[in-house]
């Protein structure tokens, strides 16, 4: 009965002839075959020896010859498959310049425009560090603006920093004054950065020498933030320095926030410092409140303790007010105490009532009675027909 017994490093065999092989596995192994009578003690008789190396595979037996060592079939194809995308790799990195100088070369604006924001896409997305290297091949404005926003708005979902640090470096290096072509790229960077940094946004918009386009974007940044975050927008709006933008900005972010959350709206533009951006932020603020509840809005209003934003308040009031309930509107200025606001508020309610309803108009006047339209500066006419009440300015 054949036996066979195999040792990692020593492999002793023993074969249905008698014959036992000793040997040590590796590359090129000696073999000492030793008949099985010459195993006992004793004299030793002499001895039939023969090598078997790799090299004489064919005559030594089956049993001794080495194993084939092959890497299997599904790692072959996966070091093919690797083989291959690295050979793809290198070859695209090649083609990108052909392609877009390829791009470059369609003569129909449309089709060179969608294909160069296409390859922009593609570039961030794989080729990023010859971004430089690719805005070199495009002139500058046209084709290198169009390039340059899509790389922007395709870099700044992830780095919207680093697209603001792209867009300065080609500025300065084209000494740019006129950012008109950049507008796109700009807004793209500026509401993915507000989103995680509003104040290092708005720093950077700060920067850009184009007064135009930089407060274009800064009115975005704040519609976009504080449509995610009202109180945080606002925060942020009162730190821009006074002037056309701040009040623009206010104006933006308390029309919006009291689209939300009217309430907290009032309470913040309650509390602005007292001047002509708080003014804008009123108009906003009363601007929707005046459609939603506008008893409330009267109430909020004539309660300001700064007679400037107070009167301005009861004022867009007035005017908003007094188209859909003017006699309302006159019984609330006849609440008011004697005095100019009263006077004022009058006028700009019956100015407005005797254009498009003069008969009721004219009969709250008289109702009201001659003292009150003296106090106001209305004269009481007997014969309405005749001639309307106007105001004697």
């Amino acid at each position: 009965m054949t036996k066979r017994t195999i040792a990692v490093g020593l492999a002793a065999v023993t074969l249905g002839s008698g014959i036992v092989a000793v040997f040590t596995i590796g590359d090129r192994v000696s073999r000492d075959v030793i008949p099985a009578a010459d195993r006992g003690g004793g004299a030793q008789p002499s001895r039939e020896r023969f090598r078997i190396s790799t090299r004489n595979r064919k005559q030594a037996p089956a049993a001794l010859r080495p194993t084939q060592t092959s890497a299997p079939r599904h790692v072959k194809r996966q070091t093919a498959g690797i083989q291959r995308r690295a050979d793809d790799k290198r070859s695209e990195h090649t083609d990108v310049s052909l392609q877009l100088l390829e791009i470059l070369a369609i003569t129909d604006d449309a089709k060179r425009r969608i294909r160069l924001e296409q390859l922009a896409v593609r570039v961030v997305d794989t080729f990023p560090d010859r971004i430089p290297e690719l805005l070199d091949e495009v002139r500058f404005p046209g084709d290198g603006g169009i390039f340059l926003n899509a790389l922007c708005r395709a870099l700044a979902v992830s780095d919207p920093e680093a697209a603001a640090a792209l867009i300065n470096a080609v500025a300065v290096d084209r000494e740019m004054s006129d950012y008109r072509d950049l507008v796109d790229g700009i807004a793209a960077i500026a509401e993915s950065w507000v989103r995680l940094d509003p104040y290092a946004a708005a720093e950077w918009l700060w920067d850009i020498p184009d007064e135009r386009v930089r407060d274009k974007t800064l009115t975005g940044v704040a519609h976009v933030l504080v449509n995610k975050d009202p109180l945080m927008a606002a925060e942020w709006v009162e730190t821009l320095p006074a002037g056309g933008l701040r009040e623009k900005s206010l104006l933006k972010v308390a029309f919006q926030w009291s689209q939300k959350d009217i309430v907290s709206a009032a309470y913040w533009v309650s509390k602005l410092p007292d001047d002509t951006s708080k003014i804008r932020a009123v108009y906003g603020l009363v601007n929707i409140w005046t459609r939603e509840d506008p008893h409330a809005a009267a109430h909020w209003a004539i309660a300001l303790p700064n007679p400037s934003t107070r009167d301005a308040a009861v004022s867009h009031i007035i005017d908003s007010w007094t188209y859909s309930d003017p006699g309302t509107v006159a019984d609330w200025v006849a609440s008011f105490e004697p005095g100019m606001l009263q006077t004022q508020s009058f006028h700009r309610v019956f100015s407005t009532w005797l254009q498009f309803d003069r008969p009721s108009a004219e009969a709250w006047l008289i109702e009201a009675g001659a003292p009150l339209l003296e106090q106001v500066g209305f004269r009481v006419i007997d014969d309405p027909a005749r001639e309307p009440p106007s105001p004697d300015m």
